[in-house]
């Protein structure tokens, strides 16, 4: 962290040009040299994700998709996490909470042999990054409730207040979904931070490829969201509530770069391959694709079909005695 903003004493990252508070230039200053450090980083030629360079990479494969990758080093340095949350969950856990989950998946489009069909194909530890937050905010909001609407349906209801918000997590990783990190994220317990990390050896660590100003982009919509869902049980009247609208001006920002740890397996099933990620802390998370069959679809519409042409028929029949 560099000297905070000489406007509004907000907290400055090295790599920024502006106050993200006040808009103020930022002083000019020599960068640390971990800052002006460029290594080498592995690039995915698929999904876009950068990990860092070790010799222990023989045959560099993507952790994330599995694509082939390649060295690139960035005109920039890229920025690397302040801190790592451990592994909690082993690879052997990891492989059985997947066969858990691939066991409890009882959609009508799943197929009923799942479970007993599908073979791991393919299972890599990483740790994916993000940002850790903590801001303070001006909040305006607007809503309809069923409060005071006397004979009408709803009626409008406005406010303001300063809210805070701790210890929100913004995906900085190229190599999940938005979706994915986004369900993952309530299974981190950041209190566990460490400097160094800990975990299977030879865990390949993504490095911050997303620009700050789109981090910022994510603070302002996690804060609305965030805002709306606090605002929606404390402040808005009335037990029926809709078109929440939430405005947020930030008075204070500071984010801290983070490592999570997780896992990412492949699996096949009659002959294609499916991803599933495993959370690296919390059992309960197990995110993937399962494939869809339209067997029964086809058997129910087979049926109807067939009822439709026996009434028909009997229509007929009785229309011709």
């Amino acid at each position: 962290m560099s000297a905070p903003c000489t406007r509004c004493q907000s907290p400055l990252e090295a790599q920024d040009l502006r106050c993200p508070i006040c808009s103020q230039a930022a002083p000019e200053r020599d960068l640390p040299p971990e800052s002006r450090a460029f290594a080498e980083v592995l690039r995915c030629n698929d999904c876009g994700a950068a990990v860092s360079y070790t010799i222990a990479h023989q045959a560099p494969r993507c952790h994330f998709c599995g694509s082939v990758m390649h060295i690139e080093r960035p005109e920039d340095p890229l920025e690397e996490p302040q801190w790592f949350l451990p592994f909690r969950v082993g690879p052997q856990q990891a492989s059985m909470l997947l066969r858990h989950w691939l066991q409890t998946q009882r959609g009508f489009f799943t197929p009923s042999e799942l479970a007993s069909e599908a073979t791991l194909s393919h299972l890599a530890p990483l740790w994916w990054v993000a940002w850790v937050c903590n801001a303070n905010a001006l909040v305006t909001w607007t809503a309809d409730s069923n409060a005071g609407s006397k004979r009408a349906a709803w009626a409008p209801h406005a406010g303001s207040g300063e809210m805070q918000f701790r210890a929100l997590l913004i995906p900085a990783t190229r190599g999940l979904t938005y979706d994915e990190a986004s369900y993952l994220a309530p299974g981190y317990d950041t209190r566990s931070r460490d400097q160094a990390p800990h975990g299977p050896p030879h865990t390949p660590v993504e490095r911050f490829d997303v620009q700050r100003s789109v981090a910022r982009n994510h603070v302002i919509d996690s804060i609305h969201r965030a805002a709306a869902a606090q605002l929606n049980t404390t402040a808005i009247p009335g037990t029926r509530k809709r078109k929440i609208q939430v405005s947020a001006l930030l008075s204070s920002l500071s984010t801290e770069r983070y490592a999570l740890p997780a896992y990412v397996l492949a699996y096949r099933f009659r002959g294609q391959l499916y991803r599933a990620i495993v959370h690296g802390q919390d059992t309960r998370y197990v995110w993937g694709r399962t494939p869809r069959t339209y067997v029964r679809l086809y058997i129910i519409l087979g049926a109807i079909a067939l009822a439709l042409v026996l009434g028909l028929f009997s229509l007929i029949l009785f229309a011709a005695m």
